[in-house]
């Protein structure tokens, strides 16, 4: 049941997460100076973010420890 469940909300945060690239892209530019990230989690959204936009500084947030260090050990370049 819980693979199920986490299957679920990979599917529905996909979609939410196109809707919002999806906004961003109609109503503003594609560059932008600061992306500040809120629960982080593993860095989905600024992989997205980065995928479709122009981002010069990029400030995640993370509540749990171990996937705060998790997301440290990743390198955006």
């Amino acid at each position: 049941m819980g693979n199920l469940f986490n299957l679920i909300i990979k599917i529905v945060d996909f979609f939410y997460q196109k809707k919002i690239i999806t906004f961003f892209k109609n109503n503003s530019n594609s560059r932008y100076d600061v992306l500040i990230d809120v629960g982080a989690h593993k860095g989905e959204t600024v992989f997205n973010f980065l995928k479709n936009f122009k981002i010069k500084n990029i400030y995640s947030f993370e509540a749990s420890k171990n996937t705060y260090q998790a997301l440290e050990l990743i390198q955006i370049e």
